[in-house]
């Protein structure tokens, strides 16, 4: 979603308003050309820009601060000629006596969507073995509600994804949900921004940390709050973060029976607070306390386990975010994870984290990421014909992706990720190599279509689980 206003504010008499006019759109003329996809003019090069005092012709005014190179990545930039724009919401109102044309929402503007696709897998129940194919048809509404005002922020949305398998109509999924939320401005250095969500969400075959078998996906229902306290002057930089999510899970047909999921009904809560400070400019040293807890329900669950978790961890590391080119942001430290069953040990590990954003040109990017995590699982795995109850995986996941312009209105990206995930009780190793290869076309300013190939393969020392799928398909999306 995103929140940025642009504008212009006359200050200077009619004529130095026409003098800076001039000049702006100069610039702008001379930005555009360097966007093309075949321009070198400006490969490898960051240079600033002044605008010349329309009053004072002696004195220069600087431009705003640069672009970050996130918000500047290929898929990340702003083409305004084919993003969303909404609708103002007011105006969808007939004149209602006493009341004015809308006027309770004549500041708010409203944002429809629906993605449309279709895709095909070939092994729609990620088995190694006895693989099925099937087409399935997939439709993404959505809309959204957001203030347009220049301090704070309020917003709504609600969203759904319901899909139909051609063959196999048991695997179909249904999901929905809303979402509510908004940002208080205390000060030009300080914010508070908070949402509260409610889903009705699927499980992926194989996670796990949900997934619970059955012949059907699994159904769970989700309550989360998050909330954001940031304040930001000078070179100190503080910012709180916090999250509790609440996760139900319904009970799955298993043939003749049903496998009952209250064992996996859980609360997780997940704090963290950034205490960083800008030494050079462009460049933040950060600490950054975390905390973790995951709380069961039931508190033992079926095989005897006490399942309650928790996780304490400090970071320490640096972000540069200087100019539109490269961002980076690496981050090292150390954890304890705690369990509340007397049969697991408690134990340190090291935490790590890695995001870069590269853009040598006006028409490439390149990232990358790392991560690596510890959490709660009730998970079952079986070692030597017996079953062992695990209590915690370990992640490392690594990903990188290039984005490339072929042209301004045709995206291409390929995004390669790997993950090495081992539980802690069980002993058992699973690697998962993703990728995907997509091309996204904006069609106009209402209309686009996105066209993927997607490749996992699991492998792990538990063969039983192990598989390759291919994924190939098509969404259209509409959007105002």
């Amino acid at each position: 979603m995103r929140q940025g206003k642009t504008g212009i504010r006359a200050n200077a008499s009619a004529v130095a308003g026409f003098a800076l006019t001039i000049a702006v759109v100069t610039t702008s003329a001379t930005t555009v050309h360097a966007q093309g996809a075949t321009d070198t003019s400006t490969e490898g090069q960051v240079r600033q820009q002044i605008i010349q005092n329309p009053i004072i012709p002696s004195i220069a005014d600087p431009e705003p601060r640069f672009t970050t190179a996130k918000q500047d990545a290929v898929l990340s930039r702003p083409r305004p000629e084919y993003d969303e724009i909404g609708l103002e919401a007011g105006g969808l109102f007939f004149d209602i006596e006493h009341l004015g044309r809308g006027q309770p929402l004549e500041s708010f503007l409203l944002f429809p969507q629906v993605d449309v696709g279709l895709t095909f897998d070939d092994n729609i129940f990620a088995t190694q073995n006895g693989r099925v194919a099937d087409f399935i048809g997939s439709i993404k509404p959505s809309l959204s509600l957001r203030s347009n005002w220049d301090n704070h922020e309020i917003f709504a949305e609600a969203h759904g994804r319901f899909t139909r398998n051609l063959s196999n109509s048991r695997e179909s999924v249904r999901e929905h949900g809303f979402s509510t939320g908004g940002k208080l401005e205390i000060s030009e250095f300080e914010f508070i921004r908070a949402s509260l969500g409610f889903d009705r969400k699927t499980t992926v075959r194989g996670d796990v940390r949900e997934d619970v078998g059955g012949n059907e996906p699994g159904v769970f229902y989700q309550t989360g709050l998050d909330t954001t306290w940031q304040y930001q002057r000078d070179k100190f930089l503080w910012r709180a973060k916090g999250s509790i999510t609440h996760k139900n899970f319904v009970d799955v047909p298993a043939g003749v029976g049903e496998i009952e999921t209250d064992q996996n009904d859980r609360v997780e809560y997940d704090a963290s607070v950034r205490l960083g400070w800008e030494e050079w400019e462009g460049t933040t040293l950060f600490v950054q306390p975390n905390i973790g807890f995951t709380r069961f329900i039931q508190q033992v669950d079926n095989t005897g386990v006490e399942r309650n978790f928790g996780r304490y961890g400090i970071l320490a590391g640096f972000t540069y975010d200087l100019t539109a080119v490269t961002f980076l942001e690496g981050a090292m430290g150390f954890g304890l994870a705690t369990f509340a069953d007397p049969n697991s040990d408690d134990f340190f590990f090291v935490d790590a984290s890695l995001d870069f954003v590269w853009n040598p040109h006006d028409s490439w990017t390149f990232k990358a990421g790392f991560e690596r995590d510890v959490t709660a699982t009730n998970a079952v795995t079986n070692v030597n014909g017996v079953n062992v109850s695990d209590v915690a995986t370990i992640s490392n996941e690594l990903s990188l992706a290039a984005q490339l312009e072929v042209t301004y209105e045709l995206l291409a990206e390929n995004e390669l990720g790997f993950r090495r995930s081992e539980t802690v009780a069980g002993n058992t190793i699973d690697n998962v190599l993703a990728n995907e290869l997509s091309l996204l076309w904006l069609m106009n300013e209402n209309m686009r279509m996105r066209g993927f190939w997607q490749f996992t393969l699991f492998s792990s020392n538990d063969a039983n689980r192990e598989f390759l799928r291919n994924r190939l398909g098509v969404v259209l999306t509409l959007h105002y």
